[in-house]
């Protein structure tokens, strides 16, 4: 028996919980893609699997078949499989074309079965490979064939859908939603012969459509399970046993709440007893729940089963025996209050985790985990489901467990783009990128279109874009600015949502705060989003500064009772039309606007160029791209058309080289032919080295280039996979660019974010989904800096950084003071250890006070971090610096002491110049930390006479 693929995260992205360590290759240019931290996966779910041998007692070996919802197999690179695929223990294999939906939609498989020395799969498809089928097919080993005639419901707008498949009495059983076969009723249940369909179930199920969601057999009678009150005309629980002629209901079900509602999910005999699994809890006391066992007279729980805080959503989905082991998979937290993941074990008497469990995360609580499947082939457990890892081992929905830990299966399952990045943009020390994703994160609940990279790591902590339909959680636009005063920054998000986040202090059913398609936060003066005025009535795709105010531009008509035509300034308070001079008037703008930029001409002139599909702006005829004129000196401010414009949409807009450059799908202006980019030389549009052989979507200027993202395979004749450069005179590729279309671009620290619908960059040797960053230089870079410590002599002081991620071969040097820091004894009483990313001085003491800082380095360049200061605490007593004040080596001599006095006085040691470093400029020299002070010269001239420090 399967789970049905969770409608929520089916085809969407999740997040992999595994740091990655990818560094560049030996001998690779010092420009490379850099990994992520934490990568956004495009995982797929597994939801049946069994061992099949395809000649039986031949010579061909057995194989593990599994069925889902995915594209393909054996990582986002792997073999098309289209839900069904075989794995022989050391790789996959796709039968013909799988299982799809003839529309286009997605399909999946709940079931596999083999009955007769056949494989049979079933679940929600019309299409076996070439062949029209429905729900269920049967692989002849070289082919699909349909099974008997087409399953069907009565309402238009469903479609029928096999749940579960079991042998039985030397017969194919299936159950699911169907209310007819071949037009022959049937409701919910059915078995095949090998000829022909026969029906089980006298009339409709009462329940959840007549769906039924699980077959098992015990003590040689068949038993249904689903979410019913009513079976056939008999009044049953979510259960019912066939003898063979009627249905009974065994018992009163499983144990229930008085009015919640309840599922039996799977069923299995085990130790002489039927045990289920599904989503049910005790009625009272003690918390039991998800798995119990019937004795034929009583339903009693195993060791209380399995359960989680998440009461909405904990269920145990299967239920398999290994080893003469029950193990039970689902949704779950605890199984007998002992921590286990997703999957447990239950040996008869006490239950127990399996390895470190299916993915895993720091709190009890929810999490979009699922164990769907077991199956045991070649003596291992493996287990299928919606699984991103174990501990700290990446999987991608399917696992083996070797007795100890789980391990990858042949990189899993994966589902083809779906989704993707719209927007990055840099802001507070982080990448911000948006778009219509989803992703899991264990700090928070799911997250929507919103998600942030360190550094170091990915993180939801600015909440995501929420909405009431899934197509409208896209975020379209991120920007930020710096405010001064105070000095912070503002980060602006725009796209299609109408709340964002989640409101002060919410929880993860928060419905967040109420944005219409527009919000910003600042740096410092909050940590809440904040909607600005009335926001949109319809998709806002590209916000920027000009003449010092934001500005929006979309698709929307209105800023609540304003009329806006299709582009907005805002003035603190509201967004009202750009045209106010003389009088305010809306833009008239009557097409979508895809991109605006914001740039300087000559002296005092401010220009605003917009591109979309518009053929009229500000009164006049501009042909998808226009310029809105203004002065630095003047309130003068005009709409002009940039020539005869284009013939298609214009997308992407930049200022390079002193030039506007256009990007989109047009391949014309006026009489001069293009091909998709363009450059505006002041009076006419020109061509650009050939331009591009397909979409352009965004540009950026990136190392003194300019870099193009979009949907093509050359530029200028130059191979390129939809990432471009131009130099001014010539373009080249991009570290083999994407496997998939680049929509947006962002430059932050060196490195080129990319953000689009690709699963795999540098000619699909790195997964990277749908957000990758090259760097331009290679030079590693600091993503959290050291900050200042302060410690008590006698303990541990540590001072620590976060280098980014992806940067091999590095190498730590650690400075205080000006000199490098040796590991070991320092000769004051303490001792130094460590040197990478943290410092530690062990049994401190106050000559370890000072300025420390750590030079990082790689065959690329280096960098260095900020300096932290070491403080010794109140319990520490003074100690002096030591008396070679100058450094020269010679000491004691006067020079030193007439070096203090004149760095006491603001001078610099003699002979050296300001910034010459040999001389110490650390006038405190007693270590009070008052300074400067005459102390330090009476405490100079005791140790220089050979005298205390105080």
């Amino acid at each position: 028996m399967r789970f049905t693929p969770w409608p929520t995260v089916r085809g969407l992205v999740s997040t992999v919980f595994a740091l990655v360590s990818a560094v560049s290759p030996a001998g690779a240019q010092c420009a490379d893609w850099r990994a992520r931290g934490i990568e956004m996966q495009l995982t797929g779910g597994v939801y049946d699997s069994k061992e099949w041998d395809p000649d039986g007692a031949g010579p061909l070996q057995s194989v593990l078949v599994v069925g889902g919802g995915f594209d393909r197999v054996g990582g986002p690179a792997g073999i098309v499989a289209n839900n069904v695929a075989t794995w022989n223990g050391t790789q996959w294999q796709a039968l013909a074309g799988g299982l799809t939906y003839s529309d286009g939609s997605s399909a999946s498989v709940s079931a596999v079965e083999v009955w007769n020395g056949q494989l049979y799969v079933a679940g929600g498809f019309d299409r076996a490979g070439g062949v029209a089928v429905t729900g269920i097919a049967r692989w002849t080993g070289t082919g699909w064939q349909a099974v008997g005639g087409a399953f069907g419901v009565t309402d238009p707008q469903s479609r029928p859908y096999i749940r579960d498949m079991h042998v039985y009495n030397g017969e194919l059983f299936v159950c699911g939603r169907f209310e007819s076969i071949g037009g022959v009723p049937m409701y919910g249940v059915a078995r095949w012969n090998g000829t022909a369909w026969q029906t089980l179930a006298l009339g409709n199920v009462a329940g959840d459509a007549t769906f039924t969601y699980c077959l098992g057999d015990h003590n040689g009678s068949l038993y249904i399970g689903g979410g019913f009150s009513s079976f056939s005309g008999v009044t049953a629980h979510n259960i019912v046993r066939w003898t063979g002629s009627i249905f009974v209901p065994v018992g009163s079900g499983p144990p229930t709440r008085g009015g919640e509602t309840t599922w039996v999910w799977d069923i299995k005999s085990y130790q002489g007893e039927l045990v289920v699994a599904g989503l049910f809890s005790s009625p009272g006391g003690l918390e039991c729940s998800n798995v119990a066992a019937w004795n034929g007279s009583a339903w009693r729980f195993l060791g209380c089963g399995v359960w989680s805080d998440d009461y909405f959503d904990r269920r145990a989905s299967v239920l398999h025996v290994h080893n003469n082991d029950l193990y039970v998979g689902g949704h779950f937290a605890l199984a007998g209050g002992t921590p286990a993941w997703c999957v447990a074990r239950w040996n008869g008497t006490a239950w127990s985790s399996v390895g470190e469990g299916l993915n895993g995360v720091p709190a009890v609580g929810w999490f979009p985990a699922d164990v769907d499947t077991f199956a045991t082939y070649q003596g291992s457990l493996y287990a299928g489901g919606w699984i991103l890892n174990s501990g700290t081992q990446r999987l991608d929905s399917i696992a083996r467990f070797d007795g100890a830990q789980w391990q990858d299966v042949g990189d899993g399952v994966v589902h083809d783009q779906q989704g993707g990045v719209f927007a990055i943009g840099a802001w507070n020390g982080r990448v911000v990128a948006g778009g219509n994703f989803y992703v899991y994160d264990p700090e928070q609940y799911g997250v929507y279109g919103l998600y942030s990279f360190t550094g170091s790591r990915m993180t939801a902590d600015l909440g995501g874009a929420v909405a009431g339909a899934f197509e409208s959680r896209i975020v379209r636009s991120i920007v930020s600015y710096p405010r001064n005063p105070p000095i912070s920054s503002d980060i602006y998000v725009a796209g299609d949502f109408t709340t964002i986040g989640r409101q002060s202090g919410g929880s993860g059913s928060d419905p967040g705060v109420p944005a219409n398609r527009i919000a910003t936060r600042n740096s410092l003066t909050g940590i809440d989003w904040s909607p600005m005025g009335d926001g949109f009535n319809n998709s806002v795709t590209s916000v920027t500064r000009f003449n010092g105010s934001i500005h929006a531009a979309g698709v929307f008509t209105a800023s609540g009772p304003t009329t806006v035509n299709r582009i907005a300034k805002w003035t603190g308070s509201a967004w009202t039309p750009l045209s106010t001079f003389p009088n305010a008037s809306p833009d008239n703008c009557n097409g979508t606007i895809h991109a605006m930029k914001a740039y300087t001409s000559g002296i005092s002139g401010l220009r605003l160029a917009v591109g979309g599909e518009f053929t009229t702006i500000g009164g006049l005829s501009a042909n998808r791209v226009a310029v809105y004129n203004a002065s630095s000196i003047s309130v003068n401010s005009s709409w002009s058309a940039l020539g005869q414009g284009f013939n298609g949409t214009v997308v992407a807009l930049e200022h390079f080289g002193g030039s506007l450059y256009a990007g989109g799908d047009f391949t014309a202006s006026g009489p001069t032919t293009l091909s998709r980019i363009a450059r505006w030389n002041g009076s006419a549009w020109v061509d650009v080295g050939g331009g591009i052989n397909g979409s352009v979507y965004c540009m950026i200027v990136s190392n003194g280039t300019l870099v193009v993202g979009g949907s093509f395979t050359a530029a200028g004749g130059v191979p390129c996979n939809n990432l471009a450069r131009w130099n001014g005179t010539a373009w080249s590729p991009i570290g083999g660019g994407t496997d998939g279309l680049v929509r947006c671009l962002a430059v932050y620290q060196n490195e080129l974010h990319v953000g689009g619908e690709f699963t795999t960059v540098r000619g699909g040797v790195i997964e990277s989904a749908q957000w990758a960053r090259f760097s331009e230089t290679g030079v590693p870079w600091i993503a959290r800096h050291p900050f200042g410590e302060t410690a008590d002599c006698g303990t541990a002081a540590q001072i620590t950084f976060e280098p980014a991620a992806g940067y091999g071969g590095l190498v730590y040097q650690w400075y205080k003071d000006n000199v490098p820091v040796g590991l070991g004894p320092t000769g004051n009483g303490s001792t130094i250890t460590g040197a990478g990313t943290t410092l530690t001085i062990a049994n401190m003491t106050p000559a370890d006070r000072g300025s420390y800082w750590c030079v990082l380095s790689n065959g690329c360049g280096s960098v260095t971090t900020s300096h932290a200061t070491l403080t010794p605490g109140n319990g520490c007593p003074f100690q002096c610096d030591q008396i070679d004040f100058n450094r020269d080596t010679l000491f004691p001599d006067t020079s030193d002491i007439t070096d203090f006095l004149t760095v006491f006085a603001g001078g610099v040691c003699a002979g050296q110049q300001p910034t010459d470093q040999p001389c110490n400029a650390d006038i405190d020299f007693n270590n009070d930390g008052l300074f400067p002070d005459t102390d330090d010269i009476g405490a100079m001239i005791r140790v220089f006479s050979g005298g205390p420090c105080v």
